[in-house]
Order: structure tokens, then C-alpha cells, then sequence
């Protein structure tokens, strides 16, 4: 089975590699750039002539590759009519052997039990038969499959499926507002407005002797004349230059892939718990730059071991699933320095852990400090008036909310749907009833 996998993609990527070749002779000659469905047709005239092992594979799985190629060109000449350096625009470029990530789609009728699966064959390919899954109960078995991507990273293969299936009502969380500050300082990852802090594993700071010790060893086994030697601090290209290279990278990409898998597990545990432990009706939490932070020297490596941006995304779409919502505070505002009992605002240095409060004498933990004040923000809501909301809002948001295609707990979906704002369409939310009658009552006149 994994022979099989790695021939499929082996096959994916000489498909995605012609096909580009393809598009630049036509860049370059300042023609046409054939698309998609023009490339298609090339895959029959290879499987005749020059490629015949390509009839090993299934015809959906070679023809997304030139779909994923027409994504790739569309976000290139968006970012270049955005302005983007043509260097760091992400020009497509042609898939490596050893570099590139393994991965391919595949479509068809699907078996799914409890602990494996078996996916479809091609007309002419080999039989893989059912393949055994490590975490039993977890693929839907009843639902309607459309396609699914099969994918390797650091010698573990996954499948990842695409099901159809309705959007069940989803009622509003009745649990109290909620208040997340995040931070790498205190050594904790997330402190609650209840007083619950959750700790940073730190999974690279604890990885970081093995991880340097596979890096010097790959870098003697791969480069080995002298001058390879004096170009080190460039990016390496090509292959490995010795089978042990291979095998370091390999163990290397495992160092790196367990990091990745502690730094993702810690962070659905934590927000799990808080999202759907607690049930929050209101979670407040700060719209952090991380792109901003990790230009900060000193605390760059710690950033970017706690894993602050995937932290925020699980808690914006686990919040959609079960109901609650996410108020996302300015980046400028001062939960640390403001006193979550009488709101008076003072200076804090970073190694201040205690917050101490001249007024009216609060003492709290720094970072429970600031997650109360973030709590308070979400019980406030939106300060906008409810004319504020025009009737094209209004009938926009309506739209979208009769037309079913989402969970409306999904803001960015239902932002991006209805054009508006993620403050109008909070304060729509919190005051759904209020604009009901108003815009009902103006009709009835």
C-alpha cells in the first residue's frame, strides 16, 4: 500500500511538473497559458505514448494536479496586482523528489468501517485493498463522501475526507462570558477570567538539542566539498548528496513533525476545554499580530513554540460549532493595564507579574487580570445604536441566514457572504430581536 501511495504521487508530481512546463513555454512565448481543461487532454496522449505506467493512477486524481496548478497562477497574479515583489509574489514552481510534501486526491465510491477503509481503484490499477486506520471510530461511516486527499508527512500517511452532509441547528451557548489571555511570559499558554491557567508544553525548547544535533549531522552529509562548504547559508537545492543524508532527513523530519503534533494537540485540548467544557455564550480573546511579534529577537522562538495564531483559530471555529461568540478585542487595548475592578489604567513593565491597583487596592494575577477585563469586553458587546444598521444590512444578513449555506456562528463565512463588517454582524447577532421589530414595524407603516 505505501508502494502504491508513493507511485501515485511520484505520478502527481510528474503530471504537475509537464504541465507547468507547459504554461512557462507559453509564459515565455507570450501566448495563451493553457488551462485546466486544455491540459487534460494531454494526460490520455501520455498514458498512449510516453507514460504508460499513468493508467496505474485514477484520471481525477492526475487532472487535479493541473487544477491546483490554476490556483497556484490565479494567486500568483493576485498578489501581483497587489502589488507583490514578483520575487516573493509565489511564482509556481516545479515539485522536487526530496523537498515537497507528498499528497493526492482521489474520488469514487468509498468503503469506510470503524478502524479501515478502502478507496477506489483505478480503471487499470492495482487492487490496494482495505487499509487499517490507528484512530478507530474517527471517519464518518453513513455520510455521503465526495473526494478524499491522502497525504505523508515524516513517514506517517494520512486521509483527510470531504462529506456532504446538512448543517443541524446550532442554539446559542447559555454559559457565562468568558475572557482568553494568551501569552509565552508566564510560562503559561492561556489564563481564563475564572482563574484556570493552562501551561506551554514548550515542545521545541524541550526538542531543540535533538533537533540541532540531526541539523549539524545533515549538514555534514550533505554538503561535502569545500565549496558547498563556504555556500551554507544559502538554501540548499537538489537532492541529498548520500543515502545516510537521506536517512538523517528523514529522522530530522520526524523531530519536526512530533513538535508540530504536540504544539496541535495541546492546543485542541485547551480549547476543548474551553469552548465546549464551559459552553460560553461570549469568549473574549485579543487580536494579536503574531506576523508583528515574531519581529521581536527575544521572544521570536518562544512565539512561535506556543502556536498563538493556530490557538486563535481553533477557538473562532470551535466557538462557530457550538454556539458561542467571539469578540476579538483591538491589539491596542489595555486589558494588562487596566484594573479589572474600578477600570483605572496604569504603565506595567513585562516582568510585573502581579497587578497591583493604587485606587482601589486590587490585587490579581497579571494575566487573570487581563482576562477578566477581555471577559467584561465580550459581556459589553459592540457599542453600536441599532441605526447604526441600515436596512441593505439588515436584508443582507437575512439573506444569508435564510439561504442555509452556513452555520451563522461561522463569522468569517457569513462576513465574507453578506459584505459586511465582523462588528455589524456581532451587533446583529446580540441584537437580532431589536432589529426584527424595528424593521418590521417600519414596513407595517
Amino acid at each position: 500500500q505505501i508502494r502504491y501511495f508513493n507511485q501515485v504521487c511520484g505520478c502527481c508530481r510528474l503530471v504537475f511538473n509537464k504541465g507547468l512546463e507547459l504554461q512557462n513555454q507559453a509564459y515565455k512565448n507570450k501566448t495563451k497559458r493553457p488551462n485546466s481543461f486544455t491540459l487534460n487532454k494531454f494526460i490520455t496522449k501520455w498514458k498512449r505514448s510516453e507514460y504508460p505506467f499513468l493508467n496505474d493512477v485514477q484520471c481525477f486524481t492526475l487532472q487535479e494536479e493541473f487544477r491546483n496548478l490554476d490556483k497556484a497562477w490565479s494567486a500568483y497574479f493576485r498578489r501581483l496586482a497587489e502589488g507583490c515583489d514578483p520575487k516573493k509574489a509565489g511564482k509556481p514552481k516545479f515539485k522536487s523528489k526530496y523537498g515537497d510534501s507528498k499528497s493526492f486526491s482521489i474520488k469514487g465510491i468509498f468503503k469506510v468501517e470503524s478502524n479501515r477503509i478502502m478507496i477506489p481503484k483505478a480503471q487499470h490499477g492495482p487492487q490496494v485493498g482495505w487499509i487499517k486506520i490507528k484512530e478507530k471510530g474517527y471517519l464518518p461511516v453513513d455520510a455521503f463522501i465526495k473526494h478524499a486527499t491522502v497525504s505523508e508527512h515524516a513517514g506517517k500517511w494520512y486521509i483527510s475526507l470531504l462529506v456532504e452532509e446538512d448543517i443541524p441547528f446550532i442554539p446559542p451557548a447559555q454559559g457565562p462570558a468568558i475572557g482568553l489571555d494568551v501569552g509565552v511570559a508566564s510560562g503559561n499558554l492561556i489564563v481564563t477570567s475564572d482563574g484556570v491557567h493552562y501551561p506551554n508544553p514548550q515542545p521545541l525548547k524541550h526538542l531543540q538539542r535533538k533537533r540541532a544535533r540531526l541539523q549539524r549531522q545533515f549538514d555534514r552529509q550533505h554538503y561535502t566539498g569545500k565549496k558547498e562548504i563556504s555556500s551554507r547559508n544559502k538554501k540548499s537545492k537538489g537532492s541529498p548528496k548520500s543515502k545516510n543524508a537521506i536517512k538523517t532527513k528523514a529522522k530530522l523530519a520526524k523531530v519536526n513533525h512530533r513538535i508540530s503534533c504536540i504544539r496541535k494537540s495541546n492546543a485542541h485540548v485547551i480549547t476543548s476545554q474551553v469552548v465546549y467544557g464551559k459552553a460560553p455564550s461570549r469568549i473574549g480573546i485579543e487580536s494579536l499580530n503574531v506576523a508583528g511579534m515574531l519581529k521581536n529577537h527575544h521572544l521570536a522562538k518562544s512565539i512561535s513554540d506556543a502556536g498563538l495564531g493556530e490557538l486563535l483559530r481553533q477557538v473562532q471555529y470551535k466557538a462557530a460549532w457550538n454556539g458561542s461568540l467571539v469578540f476579538q478585542a483591538n491589539q491596542w487595548y489595555p486589558s494588562t493595564k487596566t484594573c479589572s475592578n474600578c477600570g483605572h489604567i496604569q504603565n506595567m513593565s513585562l516582568s510585573t507579574r502581579t497587578y497591583n491597583c493604587p485606587e482601589c487596592g486590587f490585587q490579581c494575577d497579571r494575566d487573570e487580570n487581563a482576562a477578566r477585563n477581555l471577559a467584561a469586553l465580550a459581556e459589553r458587546g459592540i457599542q453600536m445604536e441599532l441605526t447604526d444598521i441600515t436596512k441593505d444590512m439588515w436584508e443582507s444578513y437575512l439573506n444569508v441566514q435564510m439561504s442555509g449555506v452556513t452555520n451563522m456562528f461561522d463569522l468569517t463565512t457569513v462576513c465574507r457572504l453578506s459584505k459586511l463588517e465582523r462588528d455589524q454582524v456581532l451587533f446583529i447577532m446580540d441584537n437580532y430581536d431589536k432589529l426584527t421589530k424595528l424593521y418590521t414595524e417600519e414596513q407595517t407603516v
